[in-house]
Formats: C-alpha cells, sequence, structure tokens
C-alpha cells in the first residue's frame, strides 16, 4: 500500500504527522497485507484487508470519533490500527464522508 500527499492529520498512516510527502511511499504497517478494499475522508481512511482472519484498519484525524476507536485522545491516529468492534468480520465495502465512516459486511450489516 502507497500513499502521497498531505499527512497533517496523520493521514497518510506513517506513523507522523507529515505536511506533505509528494512521492508514493509504502506505510510500513500495511506491509505485506492484502487489501480487499480502502475509502478516504477529508482527513482519515478506513481499509478492508482480505487476509484469511480479516481486520478493518482506520488512522487520520479522528476529530468526531470517525475511526471508530474509542480513544480518549480524539486527534489523530498516525499509523493504522484495528477496529475492536470489527475484529473478524469480512469488509463488503467502505465509504467515508467528511467526519463519518460506514462500513457494511461480508454479510450486508451496516
Amino acid at each position: 500500500t502507497f500513499v502521497a500527499g498531505s499527512g497533517q492529520f496523520g493521514t497518510l498512516g506513517l506513523g507522523s504527522r507529515v505536511s506533505i510527502e509528494p512521492d508514493f511511499v509504502p506505510v510500513p504497517m500495511l506491509s505485506g497485507i492484502p487489501v480487499k478494499t480502502v475509502a478516504c475522508g477529508y482527513a482519515h481512511s478506513v481499509l478492508g484487508t482480505a487476509e484469511a482472519l480479516p481486520r478493518t484498519l482506520s488512522w487520520g484525524s479522528n476529530s468526531h470519533g470517525q475511526l471508530g476507536h474509542k480513544l480518549e485522545d480524539a486527534s489523530a491516529v498516525t499509523s493504522p490500527r484495528a477496529i475492536s468492534t470489527l475484529a473478524g468480520l469480512g469488509v463488503r465495502t467502505i465509504a467515508c464522508g467528511r467526519q463519518h465512516s460506514l462500513v457494511v459486511t461480508e454479510e450486508g450489516e451496516l
């Protein structure tokens, strides 16, 4: 998985808040992980894996809880982090808006 652009809110998933990454670079935490689907919001991303035990990961701005993590710090997550409430659920599709995210499971649940 490769990323480029603004990383102001940890949006690139590189583990820091780089201002701009002009060239596509690999995301170390996603190396070797098969990706099924990914969606990006204004300042966050959500990714579903194609692993035998599927995971849903998110990173970037969490100003409105759009990452799906129960965090005390609502500011940002700078590296991909598994969403515990979706552990083991296969993801069919993901959609992200400016400050929200939607995940549809393989079973058709929203």
